[in-house]
């Protein structure tokens, strides 16, 4: 079964990854007690269902997609200060706000908080985050924090504040944040409300639309719009 060994794969995809992602990443392994059987021994299938991957990595593979259900999100485009730039924002549940609250509140015994380098944030009520950052580029984390279980980041951490501010299309001086085409309102798309002149072709006469001329003319009259 060495040829279905997948761990040298695995490793060489860890050796790509910068350290602060590397936790973003699990890997469920089933350690065989023993020699491992032979690829067509069917009859060791049952206790080979058996067996499970130990219980911390489980753990901590289902705080990671707990954690990873939660996002940030700024309010507007962060203001620069005296002591750097000024970032207001939310953590938002993917689910919603409403299923976001319950599973917090289901963390409630394991002391569930949010931090953003050490630093707890409040998100009662949604309430507005904010926070100071030196450099738009530099990077921020914000964790999930369980007892006994630790910090898992959440979704899209860590990220960079100018990353956001591009996500979010929030900097946008010129036109729509989504970069489409405004349509005209409704009242712009109705006709001209002039009314068309009748010119007779025969003396230069213009008459409106409601006038008629005194004397009949057997030419064709021309509708101008103008």
């Amino acid at each position: 079964m060495y040829l279905l060994d997948g761990e040298p794969a695995w490793q060489r995809l860890l050796g790509g990854l910068s350290q602060s992602r590397r936790n973003r990443y699990y890997r469920l392994n089933i350690n065989i007690q023993g020699k491992e059987p032979s690829i067509d021994n069917t009859d060791v299938i049952p206790r080979l269902c058996l067996t499970s991957p130990p219980i911390d990595v489980l753990n901590g593979a289902a705080w990671a997609i707990i954690a990873s259900l939660f996002y940030f999100e700024l309010e507007g485009i962060p203001v620069d200060g005296l002591w750097g730039y000024l970032c207001l924002g939310h953590v938002r549940c993917r689910l919603g706000m409403g299923i976001g609250r319950q599973i917090l509140k289901g963390l409630a015994g394991h002391e569930a908080r949010f931090l953003r380098c050490g630093e707890q944030l409040s998100i009662n009520g949604g309430a507005t985050i904010s926070f100071r950052v030196v450099d738009l580029r530099s990077e921020v984390s914000i964790d999930l924090n369980t007892h006994p279980q630790g910090s898992q980041p959440i979704g899209g951490s860590p990220f960079t504040i100018h990353q956001l501010v591009k996500r979010q299309h929030l900097y946008c001086p010129f036109g729509t944040a989504n970069h489409l085409k405004r349509r005209p309102q409704p009242s712009t798309l109705a006709p001209p409300s002039k009314r068309p002149r009748v010119v007779g072709p025969l003396d230069g006469l213009e008459y409106t639309g409601k006038q008629r001329p005194k004397t009949p003319f057997n030419n064709l009259y021309i509708l101008d719009m103008e």
